[in-house]
């Protein structure tokens, strides 16, 4: 592994899962409510956004450390966990196996671009993941392959309070961080064959949900808040 930010996630894995199960000191809980709520809150978001994924195939690209994938495997779906750092991968099957789910589960080390399915997926989340992407609209012409039914993911907002000390942040590390508006996000969704049906901004992130049935530059959406 020579790409910086795969280093840095491959290297923090197990304190990434901590924002979702809480373990940590008081400053870590502490510091994680504070600036980090809205990863809780998407992944919430998500799961309510799809209320009934039994039998469904589900993939979760950039999935971390598993938290999504277990969710949805208990809900009776069928999901495909994709991560280019190995100890996210590693921390994923750990919590399926933790979950007795692993049956349910399948997980790969993997670029996105390099990843293929022998069939569409009904949902495809990519949450926390467009923060790093040099060509959203290449990847999500990818993802727009890969499923024939829902994308459910989150886009970092350009107008965000703390966008100034996150790149730098990330360029003290060497990683790319990208940001967005409501109307790049819309463009790139459309210009890759999705039809954005749900953008609400909560905090720094846009939360989106895509249909992938339509054709590029077909146009539309509805309940932009």
């Amino acid at each position: 592994m020579t790409n910086p930010l795969t280093l840095h996630f491959h290297d923090h894995a197990r304190r990434f899962d901590a924002i979702y199960s809480g373990e940590g000191g008081v400053l870590q809980r502490t510091w994680d409510r504070l600036t980090r709520e809205n990863v809780v809150w998407r992944f919430h978001a998500t799961l309510a956004a799809t209320p009934d994924v039994r039998e469904k195939r589900v993939l979760d690209i950039g999935c971390g450390p598993g938290r999504y994938c277990a969710a949805f495997a208990m809900r009776g779906a069928h999901v495909t966990g994709v991560d280019f750092a190995p100890a996210m991968i590693e921390e994923a099957r750990r919590l399926a196996i933790e979950a007795r789910v692993s049956e349910r589960c399948a997980f790969t080390v993997s670029d996105v671009l390099a990843f293929r399915a022998d069939e569409p997926f009904d949902i495809v989340i990519a949450n926390g993941f467009f923060d790093y992407i040099a060509d959203p609209v290449a990847v999500l012409r990818h993802l727009h392959g890969l499923t024939s039914g829902t994308l459910i993911a989150t886009f970092p907002m350009y107008t965000a309070f703390r966008v100034p000390f996150r790149i730098l942040w990330r360029m003290s590390q060497g990683c790319y961080v990208r940001f967005y508006t409501r109307r790049s996000i819309i463009a790139a969704c459309e210009t890759a064959g999705f039809r954005v049906e749900r953008l609400e901004r909560h905090g720094p992130i846009a939360f989106v949900v895509a249909s992938g049935g339509k054709l590029p530059g077909a146009g539309g959406m509805s309940l932009i808040k």
